[in-house]
């Protein structure tokens, strides 16, 4: 896009595996006034590859116009010429929450990003890692003769060159000399030169991959909070000290509850069908209490919701289960119901599901996931016995269509219980879940006992 005034906003978007011989092969932008902002919103730029060795961006290429990134990412792509980003003459603007992963420039300039001459920039807690140049300039960030950038709780660790010119924002890793690269409008905030414990990009929660920190990571709480974001590229809460760099580490929980409430005051939203579903009044699950208790005597579900989650990649929940009280409708045929689903929210669409059923007398557990195409993943059903269980599951989305690397496992009492792997589940994230007694069907009746219910996004929970 070149020329004439216009307005460009990209929200939720990937754009991956274009090619091109000229300017920003994943996208191009030229305007010469402030009527023609640019704004990219959770967008993910993949493995783009420009080819030409005279042009720039294998990502994307924005000049003359003021520009917003935020809670994106610039990852894999590659240039014979320059840079993974370009922000070219007279471009204005900030870049926040957003990683720069493993981008190449074969002939020059920054291979994260270049900031071209009289452009003013400011980057904010974001990550600049591992992204390689193999000419003369910066693996990272390579800065115009006069422009004016700033950065604030950027995280700019192992960034590679195979040499040094001009002002450069650079790294190495521990094994390389820095060659004397500099940090322009450096201050301690800022973190470079160090061991990072940083994990390759992946689907850590939220629209766009991330490059998780470790607990012992120096970025961990080193960032300053004056003027730092309210939330991570996930979208998450930031730590009153927050960490350097796009990511959180924060707290691994989404939410928990074990009802010592005796009511649901703690979850958003129920439906307890005229009071069908309630604080239990007794301890039926020991050792916890008083836990939930819901009375089926109709085919209305009965349930409660974690609307926490916020498009989580991966999602477990974990939470105490009786279904001794409970016939899903035998004698009319009907042997499953569900007992707890995970949602996507717009468009509603079921991502992940564990099935009761009963037959025979005898109770066991099924998990059941959504695929891309529509079509269902399921486990065998696991035999439980009639009485107190602790249920947990593990859903994680495939990292991109085809890729076939989604899953799936439950645990019953502690034990992985059922596994689903390579899975093509990439289309939808979780926002919401249903726990309670879902899906019934005629004859359904009796009392079933839920307790200490916990959703986290990446660790086991546990009994």
């Amino acid at each position: 896009m070149d020329g004439a005034a216009r307005t460009v906003t990209i929200c939720r978007t990937r754009i991956l595996d274009n090619h091109s011989n000229a300017y920003g092969a994943g996208f191009f932008s030229v305007g010469y006034d402030a009527l023609s902002p640019t704004t990219f919103y959770r967008v993910a730029f993949e493995r783009n590859v420009q080819t030409s060795a005279t042009q720039f961006a294998g990502g994307a290429y924005v000049q003359g116009v003021p520009f917003t990134i935020r809670e994106s990412s610039f990852l894999f792509n590659e240039a014979a010429g320059f840079t993974g980003l370009f922000l070219g003459p007279e471009a204005t603007g900030t870049i926040e929450n957003s990683t720069f992963y493993g981008n190449v420039a074969r002939t020059g300039l920054g291979a994260a990003m270049s900031v071209g001459t009289t452009a003013a920039v400011t980057i904010a807690s974001s990550t600049i890692a591992n992204n390689t140049s193999t000419a003369a300039f910066a693996g990272g960030i390579h800065v115009g003769s006069t422009n004016a950038l700033t950065l604030r709780n950027v995280f700019v660790p192992w960034n590679i060159s195979r040499q040094v010119a001009g002002s450069d924002v650079i790294e190495f890793p521990a094994s390389r000399p820095s060659g004397g690269g500099a940090e322009p409008a450096a201050v301690p905030t800022n973190l470079h030169f160090v061991d990072p414990l940083l994990s390759a990009p992946a689907w850590n929660g939220g629209a766009t991959r991330t490059a998780a920190i470790a607990a012992t990571s120096p970025a961990r709480d080193a960032g300053t909070a004056a003027g730092a974001p309210a939330i991570d590229q996930r979208s998450l809460p930031r730590d009153g000290a927050p960490d350097i760099g796009a990511y959180e580490m924060g707290s691994d929980l989404i939410f928990a509850d074990g009802f010592a409430s005796g009511d649901l005051s703690a979850w958003p939203a129920v439906e307890t069908d005229g009071g069908d579903l309630a604080g239990a009044s007794t301890d039926v699950l020991a050792p916890t209490s008083p836990g939930l208790q819901g009375v089926v005597n109709d085919t209305h579900s009965l349930f409660v919701v974690d609307s926490a989650p916020t498009d989580e990649n991966r999602y477990r929940a974990r939470f105490y289960f009786d279904p001794s009280g409970f016939d899903p409708g035998e004698a009319q045929g009907h042997f499953r119901a569900r007992i707890f689903i995970a949602f996507e929210e717009n468009p509603t669409r079921r991502l992940a599901a564990i099935v009761l059923k009963r037959q025979g007398g005898a109770y066991s557990l099924m998990g059941r996931v959504r695929l891309d195409g529509g079509a269902q993943a399921d486990t065998t059903f696991v035999p439980i016995t009639a009485g107190p269980h602790v249920l947990e599951i593990d859903w994680r989305r495939a990292s991109g269509p085809d890729a076939l690397d989604g899953s799936f496992q439950m645990w019953i009492d502690g034990s992985v219980a059922a596994t689903l792997s390579a899975l093509d589940d990439s289309v939808s994230a979780v926002d919401f879940a249903r726990l309670g007694a879902l899906s019934l069907k005629g004859g359904a009746a009796g009392t079933l006992h839920w307790d200490e219910f916990e959703s986290r996004r990446t660790t086991y929970i546990g009994p």
